[in-house]
């Protein structure tokens, strides 16, 4: 039977030889060694497959002359060494000689790239998908593109372009830092149009880009800056610009800005010195710091300075020396410093008259100065400048001796912000007043209401004139009838409120002869006084003369009888 079997197998395997191939369990093989399972499916128990020789590690490290593509088993690595052609078995598995090592063959779960170097033999592309692909190590040059193009430094967090030992976080030296090669170096940063930086979103803090135009978008929002070609870096809310060169050396104060954080200036041992001619040619916050620098004078709380410092409010010296109650001394030099005031120092202020030295200023905070008097013009400013009636609780200005409550002497200004042309100083019900416009339907005329004169008056008209109209009898009067004028007839009343003639003239029970008596006086050139009557025909306007029998005029003397005066009798002169 084994002689039978034996026969059958050399001629099954030499039945293609002339192919050149060799089939095991297949009368047709479709390669060099053809095995085919014997029971390709179902569920037979009988093992198959191809067995490959097994050896330990010592034996794999022993063999020599060993063909390339040999493949082994190592079954065990208790024996022998990684080291020569079996420095890479350090665990049982198949193994497969590449010329001068022997190479482990991993299952596809945990085969690695990186175990042995490599060559790739034609481009390649990871399609990552949603997948990561990480790289962590710990050295310095942990991954990198031809040694120093690209250099990743695991060691120190650093990228290095062009250097495998980066100094910072991104190091690119230049590949010629001399010389005069023409080959371009240097970072091209991102270039953008205006509108393209003003319509990003989302933008980091600190982002750098070069604009190159501003013929599209606009000025504002973002690109508020954003005035000319040129680089600019976002300082979280717009485009700041990179000041070159060109730009006077960086001058900040061609413009106005604002700061959009604190800045710090680290002088190290430069100065910073501002040159101006100006007052308040420096400040902050436009009076809590003002230099002056035409008078050479600081202000603190003011922004125009009277003295070398001028501290308009309360000032506080913590020098170490401070206490309560410590005056500011100085020293021969200058050099002040709190002490405590002298016990035997009279710090009365008004035991004697004095001279100020320099202008005062009292800061009271919080707190009150009295001064209490009972004296006409007990406290005052130059005399009469300002006047404090303490006897009589007035103040004057311009007056030391004060009528009213307020006493001006002289016109008054008061612009509280209320103040405009032809306005009236008005009250509230209070007595809070105001500047107010007169109102439009006020009648100003100063006959709507009786009133009384509080004082003589006297009417300036120099070459204007004053005129009354009026249509009613006794329209303008002086004590009622001590002199009257009748508009409405065109007469003039003495004594009388109802003229009867054009002059009417009446002494009404009066007991002093002078009282009812008419008087013409002349004195000097203006002696002999002369009573004229005279008459004409036409008008006033237009007189014509006489005619012969026309009366000339008269005087009448007129009894009164039968309860009446006689006017209509002939005249008696």
């Amino acid at each position: 039977m084994k002689k039978k079997l034996g026969l059958a197998c050399i001629l099954l395997v030499t039945a293609n030889v002339a192919y050149g191939q060799v089939g095991i369990n297949t009368p047709n093989p479709q390669s060099t060694l053809d095995i085919t399972a014997k029971n390709a499916k179902g569920n037979t128990k009988a093992p198959e497959g191809l067995l490959i020789p097994r050896v330990d590690r010592q034996r794999a490290q022993s063999m020599d002359g060993v063909i390339p593509s040999t493949m082994i088993y190592v079954d065990d690595i208790a024996t022998g060494s990684a080291t020569g052609s079996a420095i890479n078995i350090d665990a049982t598995g198949f193994y497969f000689y590449e010329g001068n090592t022997w190479v482990k063959m991993k299952p596809e779960s945990t085969a690695a790239l990186y175990d042995a170097d490599g060559a790739l033999k034609s481009n390649r592309t990871v399609a990552h998908g949603t997948h990561k692909l990480a790289f962590t190590a710990t050295e310095t040059n942990a991954f990198s593109v031809d040694g120093n193009t690209f250099s990743v430094d695991a060691a120190n967090n650093r990228v290095g372009i062009g250097t495998s030992t980066p100094a910072i976080n991104l190091a690119i030296p230049a590949a010629e830092m001399t010389g005069n090669a023409v080959t371009p170096e240097g970072i091209l940063i991102p270039r953008v149009t205006r509108l393209r930086a003003q319509s990003m979103q989302n933008i980091p803090l600190s982002t750098l880009l070069f604009v190159n135009s501003i013929d599209t978008g606009t000025q504002t929002g973002n690109a508020i800056h954003i005035d000319a070609p040129g680089y600019y870096y976002f300082d979280g809310n717009v485009w700041v610009k990179m000041l070159n060169q060109n730009d006077k050396e960086g001058n900040i104060y061609d413009e106005d800005g604002i700061l959009s954080s604190n800045r710090t200036i680290d002088q190290t041992n430069k100065n910073l010195a501002f040159k101006a001619t100006e007052t308040n040619a420096f400040s902050v916050d436009g009076s809590t710091l003002s230099v002056d620098a035409k008078n050479d004078r600081i202000g603190v709380g003011t922004a125009a300075p009277t003295h070398k410092l001028h501290v308009a409010g309360s000032v506080k010296i913590a020098d170490g020396t401070q206490g309560n109650n410590r005056v500011l001394t100085s020293d021969a030099n200058g050099a002040a410093t709190w002490k405590d005031l002298p016990a035997d120092i009279n710090t009365n202020l008004y035991t004697d008259n004095g001279i100020l030295t320099a202008n005062r200023t009292i800061a009271q905070t919080n707190k009150t100065l009295a001064f209490t008097g009972t004296a006409t013009n007990a406290f005052s400013v130059d005399g009469t400048t300002l006047s404090v009636d303490a006897a009589n609780d007035r103040i004057g200005v311009r007056t030391a001796a004060p009528t009213h409550k307020l006493h001006v002497a002289g016109s008054v200004k008061i612009a509280d912000g209320t103040q405009a042309n032809n306005r009236v100083l008005t009250s509230d019900a209070n007595g809070a007043a105001t500047w107010k416009d007169l109102p439009t339907d006020k009648n100003t005329n100063l006959y709507t209401d009786n009133g009384t004169l509080t004082a003589n008056r006297t009417i300036a008209q120099t070459d204007k004139t004053l005129a009354f109209t009026g249509t009613a009898t006794n329209a303008f009067s002086v004590d009622g009838n001590t002199f009257s004028v009748d508009a409405k007839n065109d007469r003039i009343g003495l004594g009388i409120a109802t003229p009867m003639g054009k002059l009417d003239m009446v002494a009404d029970n009066k007991t002093v002869s002078t009282d009812k008596e008419v008087f013409l006086r002349g004195y000097g050139t203006s002696k002999s006084p002369i009573l004229y009557i005279s008459s004409a025909n036409g008008t006033a306007a237009a007189p014509t003369n006489l005619v012969n029998n026309e009366d000339i005029g008269s005087i009448s003397f007129t009894p009164r009888a039968n309860n009446n005066f006689a006017w209509d009798q002939e005249p008696e002169l």
